[in-house]
């Protein structure tokens, strides 16, 4: 009884198209930390209405 072909490796993925535009955009730590800043500006913001508020309302 013969042994039966190894089936061939597959491809590498690659992507449909190449990537456009700055390598921001092109995957990896990047986004990550831009969307760690955004929210660590939101809820700064946010805190800082907090503390607005409660002044205005203590009357600070």
């Amino acid at each position: 009884m013969a042994a039966r072909p190894r089936p061939a490796p597959l491809a590498p993925l690659q992507n449909d198209r190449p990537a456009t535009g700055p390598a921001l955009f092109a995957g990896g730590p990047v986004p990550i930390r831009i969307g760690f800043l955004v929210a660590l500006t939101l809820e700064l913001s946010l805190l800082g209405a907090v503390v607005a508020l409660v002044g205005v309302v203590v009357g600070v």
